[in-house]
């Protein structure tokens, strides 16, 4: 999100979470999935 140009409240508003730590729960998802892929798909990892 933060590579993307995105911010944590703007994502807050755009979900319509009020508690900040919600939003910090989708973003650790997130940021999870995409090492998962990376891993998964780079030639470059071991």
């Amino acid at each position: 999100m933060g590579n993307q140009g995105g911010d944590v409240f703007t994502l807050q508003q755009t979900l319509r979470h009020t508690p900040l730590e919600m939003v910090r729960h989708y973003v650790n998802l997130a940021s999870a999935h995409v090492m998962t892929q990376y891993k998964r798909f780079s030639r470059w990892t071991e």
